[in-house]
């Protein structure tokens, strides 16, 4: 008997330590429609507000830890921030919230928004929307003058 107990056990213990490891996702946000969720340049203005042009790049990263290198063009390295959101849409016909049931049966979506970090010589020479490269000699940050 006890020879079928331990590899129950063993079994049940490897079971409880996966469940441990899964990142389970956080619940998706509710809304009418797309453009109510949250738009990276608020959820990050706080951060943003806290480096400027002709900062290092350790520096930046330091703000910005979770920044991951994504391209490099004309001396130019750049860096990118995302945001990736799941959300339901409240009148999505093939859930129930709008009946109060909660969100079984809901199509959850995901929304990805990003801005990228650009760094010439090693030094933030801008940031902004992906694909934005600034020229040479313009310093652009946006929504900064």
């Amino acid at each position: 008997m006890s020879s079928r107990i331990v590899p129950i056990l063993l079994l049940c213990g490897l079971i409880a330590g996966l469940a441990g490891c899964m990142a389970v996702p956080d619940r998706p946000a509710v809304v009418d429609r797309i453009e109510d969720l949250p738009v990276i340049r608020d959820r990050y203005a706080g951060r943003l507000s806290r480096i400027f042009v002709g900062m290092s790049r350790e520096s930046v990263l330091e703000v910005f830890p979770e920044a991951e290198p994504v391209a490099a063009r004309d001396g130019i390295d750049a860096w990118e921030i995302a945001m990736i959101q799941t959300y339901v849409l409240r009148n999505d016909s093939g859930s129930n919230l709008a009946y109060g049931q909660g969100l079984e049966g809901a199509r959850v979506r995901f929304d990805r928004q990003a801005l990228w970090l650009y760094f010439r010589d090693g030094r933030l020479a801008a940031w902004d929307d992906p694909q934005t490269w600034p020229a040479d000699g313009d310093v652009k940050v946006h929504g900064w003058e």
